[in-house]
């Protein structure tokens, strides 16, 4: 498998398209918008996302999915959770006409509002239920800038194919970048979609000034939410306490370059959802996670205060300090309960 499409233009896609390509793969990474394809394949650096770095000589920039995904034995998808459902359908035809299905690594973080599926089960539901050994989720603390930078960086690959898993996950191996594997699909991917909707609450503490006890409460007990939701839904519990859990949780709620956590600290000193995602000016996969997760959380039966304290800030408007301080004058019980 030396060639691969990734399929979104954004830091995270261009990041790992730079990896691969620096470990000898034939890389297409696709944008959706042309004129920003033309201006990264031309200037070798991508302007709007990563700007101070510039990309591997090889890699093949283009806005023709269909291009891409012929020259490719495999696909890495990096596109917002929100958008994964219409892209993939997009290349619905090319891959179920093949004679072989094409390993698909997905890399969005969330669940999907309508449905409330992740990313693997939105794949599954779009190209059919033949294609879960070919699905895979790839998830962990991992921000684009230190990827590359060539900084050390370890995630999880999840699938339920283990030889296929262990390949695919040879394949990203390099001194700086190391992939562990699991079958747990639903955990390492409930843990990168939830980690984000935490790393707002986090966001929001620091906002408010509340200091660092408050954070790492808050981070601790978010853990703990992230934990029953993914019991509630069939995962191992272990997998929240690994990379694509704890590891993720810890880097989205704790590093600067964190756009959820940013997104929540502006909120926390006093702007609206609007203002802040105006301000962030990217996507901010926790907004519309959190509206799906407490949804979810809802549907499961699971208590989780944080979660619908993070969407009513954001889709009813309730005041950050309200919802703080709801979360605090919970009544006292038990660390640790079941699901």
């Amino acid at each position: 498998m030396n060639s691969v499409a990734i399929i979104g233009g954004g830091s995270f896609g261009t990041a790992l398209a730079d990896l691969l390509a620096r470990l000898g793969l034939q890389t297409h990474l696709y944008f959706r918008d042309a004129a920003q394809a033309i201006q990264t394949q031309e200037s070798r650096y991508n302007q709007k996302y990563l700007p101070e770095h510039e990309i591997f000589p090889t890699i093949q920039v283009s806005s023709d999915l269909v291009e891409g995904l012929q020259k490719s034995e495999w696909l890495l998808f990096t596109v917002p959770s929100q958008t994964f459902r219409q892209v993939l359908t997009q290349t619905r035809d090319h891959l179920c006409n093949q004679a072989q299905k094409k390993p698909i690594v997905i890399a969005s973080k969330g669940i999907e509002k309508d449905s409330l599926c992740t990313m693997a089960e939105v794949a599954v539901d779009v190209l059919g239920e033949d294609w879960e050994d070919s699905i895979f989720a790839l998830s962990g603390p991992s921000f684009a800038r230190e990827i590359m930078q060539q900084q050390p960086t370890a995630v999880t690959l999840a699938g339920t194919n283990e030889k296929l898993c262990d390949q695919l996950a040879r394949i990203f191996f390099c001194e700086n970048f190391r992939v562990y594997t699991t079958h747990d699909i639903i955990g390492v991917e409930l843990g990168g979609a939830l980690k984000n909707v935490m790393a707002v609450a986090a966001g929001a503490v620091i906002g408010l000034n509340l200091g660092d006890n408050s954070r790492a409460a808050l981070i601790t007990r978010g853990l703990g939410e992230m934990t029953r939701m993914a019991l509630a839904k069939g995962a191992e519990p272990m997998t929240l306490a690994g990379l694509s859990g704890l590891g993720d949780l810890i880097l989205t709620c704790t590093g600067s370059a964190s756009r959820n956590r940013n997104f929540g600290e502006l909120l926390g000193r006093g702007l609206t959802p609007k203002q802040a995602a105006e301000e962030i000016k990217q996507v901010v996969e926790g907004v519309d996670t959190s509206f799906s997760a407490w949804t979810l959380a809802q549907n499961l039966n699971v208590d989780v205060s944080i979660i619908r304290g993070v969407y009513e800030v954001i889709h009813e408007g309730l005041p950050v300090q309200q919802a703080f301080a709801r979360i605090v004058q919970r009544e006292p019980g038990k660390e640790f309960i079941s699901p």
